[in-house]
């Protein structure tokens, strides 16, 4: 072979080699060509000239199945998109670093007493106190809680926002400090230590700061105006903000914010601590090297015990649970993640499934083909070379595609996260998640390319042309395979859609909900003087006059200010006693809103009995309460079957008479139940921060800047911030819930498409396999009704057995369902019901449509065909 010449012909379609003793033509592609000679290069170049001829022809087979092969390359770039968006929002969510130094050693200790009817998760001083002292399976435990104050200077105010905190605080978070810790007796008004951004934002890093004193306005009832306090040190890194409960302050910062400044919130004195019951402080702890969360919670359960012995009245129930920092963080979203992750992997099983499919059922159809190749002469390796190449464009168009969709992806679910989702809205694509899944999708194209090819190779090209001239079709087993992955796609889908369905009628039954209250054209926003800008009665002063400054806007009907409007977290809880009653060891807790007289009539909440606030009411010195309005919750609780109206509650200040019963509200979400409420009178309870209600004729967006204007008017360095109308705020409560819908329901969706695109498919294929057998029925007279049966039963069959499936898999799957739909049943049976005939049908339908071309062929053309 030394001597030869080769040349191409037909742009690489037949190779011709030639010898002195003459010459001898080989068609290609159908035997493999290695030149093994004294030159290297020639062998590179005949392999290089097979696989560029082995490409053109997978273009020409594949373009003349265009559907089948689109279908297929859609569905794989839909899944790699799919599950690269979500699970890279995933991997911020759970794999991403928290803010903090080793923070896998974080946890958050949260002190539970079911028995209690506000159950915040904070610790009582002296519970924190026993927890220091006692534990020994962390390095520190630190009590915190959030606060504000505000800094004048360059005739501007500035909000801060930052935490008290007790002196292990530093240690817990291992901040580095420029400067030293707080003193010894030191109190929240006396020392500051200032976070990094701050330092360098409003005091140019001047480092001569440490120990000098500055002006800021914190609430302090003992004089007006700055308080001077002492700079004890500076973060030298910015610190954020750890998991904060819901706080009388209506605007509490997040993980992705930083602090500002921290003050000592010292635990006082054991010998002055008046109750366990006052649970001031969010608890974060580091646990010790070697110790697990399981030993360390084995400790806090025996120390939780001794106390309850100790302090029956007060601990008895209470329990310590162990959370670590990135669990609690992320809270109930942990479902919606985990619901969002089995969705993502069904799209992604039913996307490899539908390719799968598809190319199974093509490759049924090139038994002939195959055989004839055989027949040539052609090797099983050379015949998987073929197929091989085929499935590798199919599936680098299909990465190619899936990459951009996963962007795109990330791009419009970005927006759709609730905002109370740690970590998500930082999400970018994640290389190892899209590497994992491009592999995961092209090796199902590759095998599911090749794997028929090497069996259909190594079958006797006899029996192969001998069983198609018979008219058999495709093996039974191979029949049976692509029935069996029609079934898990039905399967699949119909789990994502059941899914759906319960949580679109979740959100509707939720949507009518009466909140208790009109919602509509109702403007909010929080409103606040710089503090201790003046004396404290004078938060009252300027709540009037913003009131009557607004109410002459022309578009404004009734305007009122309160703290602790519906839908927002800003509020607080008091105890009382009811007069005439047993007094119990632990005294009966609700949640207090103080209100301007018209709340109730701005609101449209309505009265069970009695009247609302009159400004007669609030007379009287600052802390007193002579009059309160009760919701009909609490009125009910303790005076059932009676009007609470004119009854008494007990007060450390004193009894107040009870004026008015008030409809129940849901303050807390649509979701949320009604717990005791009392109504304070503004006049009376100071706010040093109000959300200003304002009732329009029209859109309240449209007066937005009026509104603000007014505001300024009556003093220019108020602060006006989370201005939303009612409407909005209420979507923001059901932001978890509708995001969690939305995403189901386009998974639902895709599952329908690729489902019923592969059932397509399939029956299309099948149609195309059996011209022959079909032509000849038609031509022995069968009706079109018989042959339209005999290729729906391809498609029923596998799609009823889907059904049964799915059933069982969606049931296995309920308790995850369960905890996030609202007053629906995970089995409901009409949504059970209508899906899965909605699913059957559409699959009959799908099967319908190539089934009906099947009764159009022409028997004398498929004979030729054939």
């Amino acid at each position: 072979m030394s001597d030869f010449w080769i040349t191409f012909q037909g742009g690489g379609e037949a190779l011709i080699l030639g010898t002195p003793r003459g010459r001898q033509a080989v068609i290609w592609p159908l035997d493999p060509v290695f030149l093994f000679d004294s030159s290297g290069l020639r062998s590179y170049i005949g392999v290089m000239k097979g696989l560029i001829a082995d490409m053109r022809h997978a273009v020409r087979l594949l373009s003349r199945n265009r559907f089948a092969i689109l279908t297929a390359v859609a569905s794989l770039a839909v899944g790699i998109g799919a599950n690269t968006a979500i699970f890279s929002v995933a991997s911020a969510m759970l794999l991403r670093p928290l803010p903090f130094a080793n923070a896998d050693r974080l946890v958050m200790l949260r002190s539970i007493d079911p028995s209690r009817v506000l159950n915040t998760g904070r610790a009582s001083s002296a519970d924190l106190r026993d927890w220091q002292t006692q534990a020994r399976s962390f390095v520190a435990i630190a009590g915190y809680r959030f606060r504000y104050m505000d800094l004048l200077h360059d005739g501007q105010a500035e909000r801060l926002r930052g935490l008290l905190i007790t002196p292990e605080f530093f240690d817990v978070l291992d901040v580095p400090l420029m400067g030293t810790t707080f003193r010894r007796n030191a109190t929240y008004s006396s020392d500051i230590i200032l976070g990094n951004q701050l330092w360098r934002r409003s005091f140019a890093a001047n480092r001569n700061l440490v120990g000098r004193s500055i002006d800021v306005n914190m609430i302090n009832l003992d004089r007006i105006g700055p308080t001077p306090v002492r700079v004890n040190g500076v973060a030298q890194r910015d610190v954020h903000f750890p998991p904060l409960s819901a706080d009388f302050y209506d605007d509490p910062s997040g993980i992705d914010d930083t602090v500002d400044f921290w003050q000592p919130f010292p635990l006082p004195p054991a010998a002055v601590i008046a109750s366990r019951k006052d649970n001031d402080y969010d608890v974060i702890a580091r646990l010790r090297p070697g110790i697990t969360i399981e030993e360390a919670q084995s400790e806090m359960d025996a120390i939780a015990h001794n106390l309850a012995v100790a302090y029956p009245q007060s601990n008895v129930n209470v329990k310590v649970r162990i959370v670590p920092l990135r669990e609690h963080l992320l809270g109930k979203n942990r479902r919606v993640l985990a619901l969002l992750i089995i969705c993502t992997i069904c799209v992604l099983l039913l996307a490899c499934g539908n390719v799968a499919n598809l190319l199974l059922s093509i490759a049924a159809g090139r038994q002939k083909e195959v055989a004839i190749r055989s027949a040539l002469g052609a090797s099983s390796i050379r015949i998987a070379r073929q197929f091989f190449v085929e499935s590798t464009l199919l599936a680098f168009a299909a990465a190619t595609l899936g990459v951009p969709l996963a962007a795109w992806g990330i791009h419009l679910l970005s927006p759709q996260i609730p905002e109370g989702v740690p970590l998500a809205r930082t999400a970018s694509i994640n290389v190892t998640v899209l590497a994992f899944t491009v592999l995961a999708t092209c090796l199902t194209a590759l095998l599911t390319g090749i794997i028929p090819a090497l069996h259909m190779s190594v079958a006797a090209p006899g029996d192969t042309l001998k069983l198609d001239s018979r008219g058999s079709g495709a093996p039974r087993l191979r029949n049976r395979s692509v029935s069996v992955l029609v079934a898990a796609e039905v399967a699949i889908a119909l789990v994502l859609l059941i899914a759906t369905g319960l949580m679109i009628k979740s959100a509707k039954q939720l949507l009518s909900v009466d909140p208790g209250f009109d919602p509509k054209r109702l403007l909010t926003m929080t409103v606040s003087l710089p503090n201790n800008k003046f004396e404290w009665k004078h938060n009252v002063v300027f709540s009037r006059e913003v009131i009557d400054a607004v109410e002459a806007l022309p578009q404004v009907t009734a305007v009122t200010v309160a703290q602790g409007v519906p839908m927002k977290p800003g509020t607080f809880w008091g105890n009382f006693e009811v007069e005439g009653q047993p007094s119990a060891d632990e005294k009966p807790e609700a949640r207090i809103r103080v209100v301007n007289p018209g709340y109730f009539r701005v609101m449209q909440i309505p009265l069970v009995s009695g009247r609302e606030f009159e400004h007669r009411d609030e007379v009287g010195n600052v802390g007193d309460l002579p009059y309160v309005v009760v919701n009909n919750t609490l009125a009910s609780r303790y005076w059932p079957g009676e009007d609470a109206v004119g009854k008494r509650l007990l007060f450390t200040s004193g009894p107040a008479t009870i004026i008015g019963v008030a409809r129940d509200v849901k303050y807390m979400g649509l979701d949320s139940k009604s717990d005791s409420e009392l109504y304070y009178p503004l006049g009376l309870y100071p706010q040093p921060h109000i959300t200003l209600l304002v009732r329009t004729s029209s859109d309240p967006s449209a007066i937005i800047s009026d509104v603000r204007k007014r505001i300024a008017g009556v003093d220019k360095d108020a602060f006006v911030t989370d201005v939303k109308t009612m409407d909005e705020l209420i979507d923001d409560t059901l932001a978890p819930r509708r995001f969690a819908t939305t995403l189901l329901s386009a998974f639902g969706a895709v599952a329908l498409l690729l489902s019923l695109t592969g059932i397509y498919g399939v029956i299309s294929h099948m149609v195309t396999q059996r011209t022959r057998e079909i032509g000849i029925r038609v031509a022995l007279g069968a009706p079109a009704g018989k042959i339209i049966t005999l290729m729906l039963q391809s498609g029923f069959v596998p799609a009823s057995a889907g059904l049964a499936i799915g059933w069982v898999a969606t049931f296995s799957v309920t308790n995850l369902l369960s905890a996030m739909l609202f007053e629906v049943r995970p089995l409901d049976p009409i949504v059970w019901l209508i899906v899965s005939i909605g699913m059957l049908a559409a699959a009959c339908l799908a099967s319908y449509l190539p089934a009906r071309r099947a009764c159009t062929i022409d028997p004398c053309l498929a004979v030729k065909a054939e």
